[in-house]
């Protein structure tokens, strides 16, 4: 029996950085039990479970992620949902809370709780997510899939990406308002050189028109918040040509 107490949306549209939704169900699994030792004979017992869920749009950016054809990356622009969910269990026989020595016997403990944290990357024209990540309780990746349907955008001209190169902004850690410096290993015109902190959100964005060797100078805002940020640069087509990372300090 599922008992819903509101909707249960899964993703919304439009959608937005900063928007945020919750859903909270729960769901009853009802069976017998026969347990001599405890003189049951085919009792009513259930497991009623309760899920509840937030989601919000915590960041968008470019996304690189590897070929489903196993040749090179591609790159699309991309919002990052973050879906928390919490799931309580509870045990119940003959409408009562099931003793705990008798969950013992099964291997089952009463109000056992489960926190699971998912990413997902959503894109235009893509029929499901472009990325899913799942991480363990103590916040490490245990699962990273991207659908074939990735294919798709390829294969309409969107998305064909040339493998970014690595760049280096020096000095690096750096501290908000001081100059930053990168040396350009490429041509770029009518581009931009764009910081982004954790979350995916925009800190920073200079025009760049060079040639390859030239030095990009420009000053951090001086309101920047210590951490660790990622640099990037972008053609005139959007495609990311160069990538780095960047430690911001007090």
């Amino acid at each position: 029996m599922y008992d819903f107490t509101e909707p249960e949306t899964l993703i919304r549209f439009p959608l937005n950085f900063g928007d945020s939704w919750r859903y909270d169900n729960t769901t009853t699994t009802n069976f017998n039990v026969t347990v001599a030792a405890f003189g049951l004979q085919d009792t009513p017992a259930s497991q009623v479970s309760r899920d509840s869920v937030n989601l919000s749009v915590v960041g968008y950016g470019t996304l690189i992620l590897p070929n489903p054809s196993g040749i090179g990356t591609v790159s699309i622009e991309a919002l990052m949902i973050e879906r928390n969910r919490h799931l309580t269990y509870n045990y119940f026989l003959g409408g009562q809370p099931a003793p705990q020595l008798m969950l013992d016997l099964f291997g089952l403990q009463q109000g056992r709780t489960e926190n699971i944290t998912r990413y997902f990357f959503y894109a235009k024209g893509l029929p499901r997510s472009a990325a899913n990540i799942r991480l363990d309780q103590d916040g490490n990746i245990i699962l990273f899939t991207i659908p074939d349907d990735l294919q798709d955008v390829i294969s309409s001209g969107k998305a064909q990406a040339v493998e970014p190169v690595a760049i280096q902004a020096f000095p690096s850690p750096v501290r908000a308002g001081e100059l930053l410096s990168v040396r350009l290993p490429f041509d770029v015109f009518n581009g931009a050189f764009e910081l982004f902190d954790a979350y995916g959100r925009q800190a920073a964005a200079w025009p760049v028109d060079a040639v390859q060797g030239q030095m990009l100078q420009h000053a951090l805002p001086g309101h920047m918040p210590a951490g660790l940020y990622v640099l990037r640069i972008r053609a005139e087509n959007k495609q990311v040509r160069g990538i780095g990372k960047l430690n911001v300090v007090k």
